[in-house]
């Protein structure tokens, strides 16, 4: 995997693909960038991912993997990226420790994986600084 951001110029624009129960604020925008863009031909497509079940590396590949879009329905080229924390599972004794961690961090070797099982290709992953994100991308096969 690559340790360095996917882009030598931060993209002009970024899309997040929110799950359909998220609540509550978005995720910070990473590259630096002010906001997130409703342009449907950004270049960039962030995945905000929600709630996994189970703990095996299989369970979380393949829930992530779930999330992601087919790279033949994005442009050629197109980058997707995996943000790196999950709501944390709601069960009994994590609702009474909700007020202590609200998320969880998902292993970059899952996320990786589940772009890699998808088809995406140039996987790589990084640290972006301007937002504390531990970020996991792959590219649409051109």
């Amino acid at each position: 995997m690559q340790h360095r951001l996917p882009f030598r110029e931060a993209p002009r624009a970024i899309r997040l693909h929110r799950p359909a129960a998220a609540a509550g604020t978005p995720p910070r925008v990473p590259f630096g960038l002010a906001a997130w863009s409703d342009d449907p031909s950004a270049p960039v497509l962030a995945i905000e991912l929600g709630p996994l079940a189970g703990s095996s590396f299989l369970d979380l590949t393949s829930q992530i993997a779930g999330t992601l879009p087919e790279p033949t329905s994005m442009p050629a080229g197109a980058c997707v990226v995996v943000l790196g924390e999950a709501p944390a599972p709601a069960g009994l004794v994590a609702r009474f420790l909700q007020s202590l961690r609200r998320t969880e961090s998902v292993p970059r070797a899952a996320r990786a994986s589940a772009l890699l099982a998808c088809g995406y290709t140039r996987i790589g992953a990084a640290r972006d600084e301007a937002s504390a994100h531990d970020l996991v991308w792959g590219f649409a096969p051109s």
